[in-house]
């Protein structure tokens, strides 16, 4: 299990007392009056069933960016690594997502497992220009419709 550190003014205070996301000392964080929490976790996936959709989740004040990194020469029972980055202003929130994640009932609000859209920068942007040119010419017929009438 990851350890939970502990940051007071930016600074790193020491995680002894935090305990880990299995099995967190509550009340050693609230004594110390953290600005926020951080936990980082690595775990292999094992097969379909531990697998979980790369992305970012959120509860509460708790975000974590769920990374997959698959291993070339692996077999299927043991497709990759899995990478979670976790940050909250509350240990009950961290602890809660973190839960929820590894269980899989939780879905990312932005999936890193989606298709890249298509196209470039360059056509979105004569797409734009064409849309103001048509709302300029929209808007003229308008006006000059209401000047003569």
């Amino acid at each position: 299990m990851s350890t939970i550190w502990v940051f007071k003014k930016g600074q790193r205070i020491d995680s002894a007392f935090t305990g880990t996301l299995g099995a967190v000392n509550f009340d050693g964080i609230n004594s110390v009056g953290a600005d926020f929490l951080t936990a980082h976790e690595s775990w292999r996936g094992n097969g379909s069933k531990s697998f979980r959709t790369p992305g970012r989740y959120r509860l509460g004040s708790a975000e974590a960016s769920l990374e997959f990194n698959p291993e070339p020469a692996s077999s299927p029972a043991w497709p990759g690594i899995f990478t979670l980055e976790m940050k909250s202003n509350n240990a009950k929130d961290l602890v809660d997502l973190h839960m929820l994640i590894r269980a899989g009932k939780i879905t990312p609000f932005v999936s890193y497992a989606e298709e890249q859209q298509k196209g470039t920068i360059r056509q979105y942007g004569d797409i734009w220009r064409e849309l103001k040119l048509l709302f300029r010419a929209t808007i003229n017929n308008w006006i000059a419709k209401l000047q003569t009438s």
